[in-house]
């Protein structure tokens, strides 16, 4: 996808792009859960078929004739990646959100979010969410030390922080608990490769000029955290691209932030992401994956022992029993 496929004048406030593949059980639910951005003229939402081989393409149909702010595209299979950037080169909106299809927004959410995009021209409004698990535990992530303020200003290292779960983690690198003008990432795209989120948030984090970023302290979405999604599976390219998506947070990290803390936890998170990846890749059992994860972990052993110092004793059982 290239920046000249971006829409030049924008008719709609928001465009939520909406990737669907073999979801032909959840893509009612989730569409249902937009609330009053349904048949709202303010807004436009595309429904990317990316080459399901269930009947999503089906209930996907059935949505576009029910509401008139709702166009379905069907390509061929080609990942997230792929049907996400496809549904953006046809935006028209000066905000976007990528929602994915399995999960929810909350009850009230679409209102508020509507209300905070007509109110502001932000380059990112952030919020927090549901984890929902399959037997019905639910996980909120917000910011809980400051539960009475509804909404809170960040600051780039904030922002970081809580990435990197130095505090309380509420800031994840998942797309879908973030609205993004879409000016502010006409250069950008989603990578062609799995856990894309996080690459596709560090990338705008470095080249956005802005100084401060809105969050919105309420669970407006519901990530319905299931046993058979992809990001719960491995294999070798899951496993390879997990670890660039850590290459490219660390690297991100670096230029942006000179606080010692939050170096000192992205190199942490870095390590511990490589040795979790040493562990998974016991069942995968790819020569690659374990080359490189040999080779980032013994090129940097010095920095490594340095931060042990407060490392929970799991962490040297894991290292020492790994390599």
């Amino acid at each position: 996808m290239t920046s000249s496929l971006k829409s030049q004048n924008m008719k709609f406030e928001l465009t939520v792009v909406i990737p669907a593949y073999n979801v032909e059980n959840y893509l009612l639910r989730s569409i249902e859960s937009l609330g009053s951005w349904l048949n709202n003229e303010a807004i436009e939402i595309l429904i990317v078929d990316d080459g399901s081989t269930d009947d999503s393409l089906l209930v996907a149909r059935h949505i576009e004739e029910t509401y008139n702010n709702v166009s379905v595209y069907h390509k061929d299979n080609g990942g997230l990646s792929s049907a996400r950037n496809f549904g953006y080169s046809l935006a028209g909106g000066r905000y976007v959100y990528f929602f994915d299809s399995d999960d929810a927004l909350s009850e009230d959410a679409a209102e508020i979010l509507l209300k905070t995009i007509l109110s502001t021209s932000d380059d990112l409004i952030m919020f927090g969410y549901d984890e929902i698990l399959e037997d019905g535990t639910i996980n909120t992530f917000t910011n809980k030390i400051k539960s009475q303020e509804m909404e809170l200003i960040l600051e780039k290292d904030d922002i970081l922080t809580e990435l990197l779960g130095i505090k309380q983690g509420f800031v994840p690198g998942y797309a879908p608990t973030k609205i993004f003008r879409s000016d502010a990432i006409k250069e950008l795209s989603f990578r062609e490769m799995y856990y894309e989120d996080l690459a596709f948030f560090m990338d705008f984090l470095r080249q956005n000029a802005s100084d401060t970023y809105r969050f919105i302290n309420l669970p407006l979405y519901k990530y319905y955290r299931r046993s058979g999604s992809i990001t719960l599976q491995s294999s070798e390219t899951k496993l390879m691209d997990k670890m660039t998506s850590l290459d490219i947070m660390l690297d991100d990290v670096l230029e942006m932030s000179s606080n010692p803390r939050i170096v000192n936890e992205a190199f942490k998170s870095y390590f511990v992401g490589y040795l979790w990846i040493a562990k998974l890749n016991k069942d995968v059992s790819s020569v690659l994956v374990s080359k490189r994860v040999h080779k980032v972990l013994h090129s940097n052993q010095g920095k490594y022992f340095e931060l042990f110092k407060g490392f929970k004793n799991f962490v040297k059982f894991v290292y020492y029993r790994t390599f």
